[in-house]
């Protein structure tokens, strides 16, 4: 994998379509982001559930980088959904095989070791229903890993090395805890593709911009702003301009400082008069809500 690849993939991930999804996210949680009882002002909430969304979303993009290289490493990638007895479908971060069809390896794959006790519980629970599926259908045949890509935090690693001797010899199947750059060697024998990894992160991370206040100043490309957020369905853009609490604490004024972008999509809206949408159980055409966003422009822009 090319350093090239690797920025698509990140970028992909974190970036694309960032701000019509913060924008549906308020459309249909508004409580989260305004009223009384919140710990922090709506901005720094703004900002609080971007950065949450990243981390999620970063550990994404490894995932499909991850697969990536297992599939450059030669493995066959396998369908990860499985269907135990139970009827519990469950889905597996990495399920390959080798090309002869020998052996047949399931990694979870994590960030990092820090989680509390309860979650570290159940992610171990989730691993052991999917092992015991595997080992079932596979046999010994039937590799089981745990894997933390961040080697700096190992906070529950002696915790899951006590839970894996249990279950390697209740199952009779190997069954390893890997961090950082460990996968690579077990699989391949060498740490040549853990390091051209680390090098690709870095090169990435430093080219990332920093600026989050850019970030949250829809107006400075409006233009771009505009073909992202028109695709936003017109029931979620009727509930942000109806919602009189997402503009008397200032969010979307925040968002929209200038008011350029949301002047485009009324006319958007106009250009769209005639069609017709759906709120509960009303019938409503776009006319309507360029008239709601009219409203908001000449009370909050004087325009």
């Amino acid at each position: 994998m090319d350093q090239n690849e690797l920025t698509e993939i990140f970028n992909r991930h974190l970036f694309r379509e960032e701000k019509r999804t913060l924008l549906s996210k308020i459309a249909d949680n508004p409580d989260r982001f305004v009223g009384i009882f919140r710990s922090t002002s709506p901005r720094l909430k703004l900002i609080q559930n971007l950065l949450q969304s990243r981390e999620i979303r970063y550990g994404d993009a490894l995932e499909e980088i991850m697969a990536k290289l297992i599939s450059e490493m030669g493995f066959i990638h396998l369908d990860k959904g499985l269907l135990p007895n139970n009827g519990e479908k469950l889905s597996c971060d990495h399920y390959f095989t080798t090309p002869d069809r020998t052996s047949f390896y399931l990694v979870e794959q994590k960030i990092r070791d820090d989680h509390d006790s309860t979650k570290k519980r159940g992610q171990f629970e989730n691993f052991r229903s999917k092992i015991l599926h595997l080992s079932q259908k596979h046999g010994a045949a039937v590799v089981g890993i745990i894997y933390f890509i961040d080697p700096t935090l190992t906070k529950n690693k002696n915790y899951y090395h006590q839970r894996l001797v249990q279950l390697r010899e209740e199952l009779k199947v190997p069954l390893y805890l890997f961090y950082n750059g460990e996968l690579f060697t077990f699989l391949q024998g060498s740490t040549a593709i853990w390091d051209n990894l680390v090098a690709g992160l870095q090169s990435w991370q430093n080219s990332v911009p920093e600026g989050i206040d850019e970030f949250f100043n829809f107006d400075n490309t409006p233009e771009e702003t505009l073909a992202e957020i028109q695709a936003i369905e017109p029931r979620r853009w009727y509930k942000l301009l109806v919602d009189d609490r997402l503009w008397t604490s200032n969010l979307m004024v925040s968002l929209f400082p200038t008011g350029t972008t949301l002047l485009m999509l009324r006319d958007f809206f106009l250009g769209h008069s005639a069609e017709k949408f759906s709120v509960g159980r009303s019938r409503l055409t776009y006319a309507h809500i360029a008239a709601l966003l009219q409203q908001r422009l000449e009370t909050h822009y004087n325009c």
